[in-house]
């Protein structure tokens, strides 16, 4: 079987899309397990400027606004064959349309990961009639694919009454192979607390942090809050540090790479993700996989297995000061926090192993 997997982009690792780093993890680890497998990027310059990689890669130029294939891209379509089976990655557009109806034209199976359109959809698109098509052409593709795999567990409600073969996977890489310098800044009995600022998916989690943190300094709570981020506009939330008054108690700690990021997660003592919804479930897998334990509330996607597997805390209710009592326990059991993180590894090994969920693409 050869497995294609088509997406926007170059499936780059280094991207700030995780679309292309997924596919370039998944990709790559498949080739480990001894399949075939060719990736297929489209993209404005068609440049191979990218470091060797283990599978094959060919790149198709976009169409304006992708209103069309080109004839690069035709040409290898009508080249597949009913034993291929072909991965869609990405936002529905019209591209993914024409992809998919040429691939069901051809009886070719194909596997669709909407990286939460419906979700962007109907916060962008405000015209129901146009909600509604797009909607409906979406649940053509869904139809029609091997399975569907959504990478949030609320979009599955979306489509519970739909006749879809649908599973839920979060955005996660092969992410027990992530590699990351370990050098801990901290003394055991002052932990750091950290959290993910990341401003185009931030949806109010990171007041309730720092509000939570300035009850936890008033109680007496020792550390330090680590905002890591790659963004440079951040004078409203700098301002809400100041109100805050834990100025000497909080850092922006500054990212140019991924690499970077993860070395800064692997010196902190615990990870906070507070977004109402897990936006981008792989930071908390990432972080798991470095072995750092994650403190999350009840609505993220990730909270009964990080319980169950004991890799964190579950705050219940996103509120600071439910937040401030799980800093105070997890100040207390700061010697726990090591252990805590080594289950994290284990929740991303057992759960999340690229290498066991490949099983679904054998036909």
């Amino acid at each position: 079987m050869n497995i294609i997997h088509i997406l926007r982009g170059k499936a780059i690792p280094e991207s700030k899309n995780s679309i292309n780093r997924v596919v370039y993890t998944l990709a790559a680890n498949q080739v480990e397990a001894g399949h075939d497998v060719t990736v297929w990027g489209l993209h404005n310059d068609a440049i191979h400027n990218y470091p060797p990689r283990n599978f094959k890669t060919i790149l198709f130029k976009t169409g304006l606004l992708g209103l069309w294939l080109s004839k690069s891209l035709l040409k290898q379509l009508n080249q597949l064959k009913t034993t291929d089976m072909v991965h869609l990655h990405g936002t529905f557009n019209l591209e993914c349309l024409l992809l998919a109806y040429r691939l069901i034209k051809k009886n070719i199976p194909f596997i669709y990961t909407p990286y939460c359109s419906s979700a962007r959809r109907h916060r962008i698109i405000k015209l129901p009639i146009t909600k509604w098509i797009i909607d409906q052409l979406e649940l053509y593709v869904m139809k029609h694919a091997k399975m569907v795999q959504f990478v949030q567990s609320f979009e599955l409600e979306w489509y519970k009454d739909a006749e879809i073969n649908a599973s839920y996977i979060p955005v996660g890489q092969h992410v027990h192979h992530l590699q990351f310098k370990f050098s801990p800044v901290l003394i055991e009995e002052y932990p750091v607390f950290a959290t993910l600022y990341l401003k185009e998916h931030d949806t109010g989690g990171l007041l309730t942090i720092i509000h939570a943190f300035e009850l936890y300094k008033r109680a007496g709570g020792m550390g330090e809050l680590w905002i890591i981020t790659d963004v440079n506009d951040y004078k409203s939330i700098k301002n809400d540090i100041s109100r805050s008054g834990i100025e000497k108690f909080s850092r922006f700690m500054f990212y140019t790479t991924e690499q970077e990021k993860l070395n800064l997660i692997a010196n902190t003592t615990w990870m906070v993700a507070m977004n109402a919804k897990d936006i981008l479930p792989l930071h908390v897998l990432e972080t798991l996989a470095i072995q750092v334990p994650v403190i999350v509330n009840e609505q993220s996607d990730l909270a009964d297995k990080i319980v169950a597997y004991q890799a964190g805390y579950n705050i219940g209710e996103p509120t600071p000061v439910a937040l401030c009592k799980t800093f105070i326990h997890a100040y207390y059991e700061v010697n726990r926090a090591r252990e805590l993180g080594k289950n994290g590894y284990r929740l991303v090994l057992r759960e999340y192993n690229w290498n066991k969920i490949i099983e679904q693409f054998n036909h």
